[in-house]
């Protein structure tokens, strides 16, 4: 629940994993990220497990949607939309 309520892409997840040590430094080798992952996994039951697996998954298919290009950078919304037409209208005054 910490992880995903805080975490929303694939790469500041990596950034949680390599400064998961006592000094909170960056340890980014391939060899940390992965005990830490295991240390992760250690302490989670059953639904827990199932729930951390399918927040890997949903976390790993964004990225790769987001890395095909298919997930806007920035989400559109009406609000922008509006905003950007009144910004607009203000500059043309």
């Amino acid at each position: 629940m910490l992880l995903s309520g805080t975490i929303r892409s694939w790469r500041k997840f990596v950034e949680v994993l390599a400064h998961m040590n006592v000094e909170g430094k960056k340890h980014s080798s391939d060899n940390a990220l992965v005990k830490n992952l295991q240390r992760i996994n250690y302490i989670l039951d059953g639904d827990q497990q199932k729930e951390f697996n399918q927040w890997i998954a949903q976390l790993a298919s964004v990225n790769y949607l987001d890395n095909m290009g298919m997930i806007p950078s920035t989400p559109f919304t009406i609000y922008d939309f509006q905003h950007r037409k009144q910004k607009k209208r203000v500059l043309e005054i």
